[in-house]
């Protein structure tokens, strides 16, 4: 489990996930509500999102994959259990929330 994935929030730009990347090699952003992990998921920003995005001060909320598109687990989740979601699912990155909706950690397949 990733216990502390990089989040923004909606208001967030561009040039902010490139800090991200650049300091931290992270090219997979969680969005929540106040940019943090323990607060709701809104959404998710790959690289994909923002590569051919000329305006670096675009607000990631424009270009996010909203929660509703996104494959999530619940907690209580197992590693393994949150393994096999990634491979039935056929995703990179699992966020987990609680029951309220918030970001409590990440499962990745690398």
């Amino acid at each position: 489990f990733i216990m502390d994935p990089m989040a923004l929030s909606t208001v967030n730009t561009v040039e902010d996930y490139d800090r991200i990347v650049e300091r931290h090699g992270i090219r997979t952003v969680l969005i929540t509500e106040g940019g943090v992990v323990g607060s709701k998921l809104q959404g998710i920003v790959t690289s994909r999102d923002v590569d051919l995005v000329t305006d670096r001060k675009t607000r990631l909320g424009e270009l996010m994959t909203p929660r509703e598109k996104m494959r999530i687990a619940t907690e209580p989740i197992s590693l393994t259990e949150a393994m096999e979601q990634l491979r039935q699912k056929k995703v990179g990155k699992l966020p987990i929330l609680n029951d309220g909706g918030e970001l409590v950690a990440m499962v990745s397949r690398k």
